[in-house]
Order: C-alpha cells, then sequence, then structure tokens
C-alpha cells in the first residue's frame, strides 16, 4: 500500500466510526481531540555538577562526569536527591558508600532519582 492509500483507508475509517457513533466534528472538537499533544515530561535528573550540568543516567556517561571519575571523584557524589549523597559530601565515604551500594538497582531497588 502507498501512503496516500493508506492514508484514505484511514480516513474512511474515521468517517465510519463518527457515523456509527453519531459524532460531529464540534463534538470531537469539543473533547479535546485536536488539541496538540502535550509536551514530553522533562527528563528526571539524577547527577549535576557544580556548573549546572545534568545527566539523568541513561546511556553513556556525559564527558564532564568522565572526566571527574578519571579525576578520582566518586559519580555517587554527583548523585541528586539522595540523603546519603549529602554524607559524601561531608566527607562520611563510609556511610555514604553503603547506602549507595544499598540502593544499587543492581539489587531490585526500582530506578528513580528522588
Amino acid at each position: 500500500m502507498t501512503k496516500n492509500t493508506e492514508r484514505a483507508a484511514a480516513i474512511r475509517w474515521i468517517q465510519a466510526q463518527m457515523a456509527n457513533y453519531g459524532l460531529t466534528m464540534e463534538e470531537l472538537d469539543a473533547a479535546g481531540c485536536f488539541e496538540p499533544p502535550p509536551p514530553p515530561p522533562a527528563p528526571v535528573v539524577c547527577y549535576r555538577n557544580a556548573e549546572g550540568l545534568t545527566w539523568d543516567g541513561q546511556g553513556e556517561m556525559p564527558s564532564w562526569l568522565k572526566r571527574a571519575v578519571n579525576a578520582g571523584q566518586s559519580v555517587v557524589f554527583f548523585r541528586v536527591g539522595r540523603w546519603w549523597s549529602r554524607l559524601l559530601q561531608r566527607g562520611s565515604v563510609w556511610a555514604a558508600a553503603f547506602f549507595a551500594i544499598a540502593d544499587s538497582p543492581y539489587l531490585g531497588t526500582p530506578r528513580t532519582c528522588l
């Protein structure tokens, strides 16, 4: 099927459904059928540096975070929204590491950042 024939078939199907249910264009418009879709939700920020650069934890690690990790900084230090990340910032490395491991997605914890 070509694009035009698929489109024509879809239009006929919509017209048939409108006739079956007795719907008018005005009723569909009032129901919000022709409004633009809502914008996609903003990605959840899981990691942030002091410059405000962020990463959602999906895909490849960004260059700013790779550089920090290669320089010896823990990725946990940049974690956002976890109370144990504040322990790490205060210098409680062992406590922060314990809770970071306990919060690991590899242990079955759901992947959220807040």
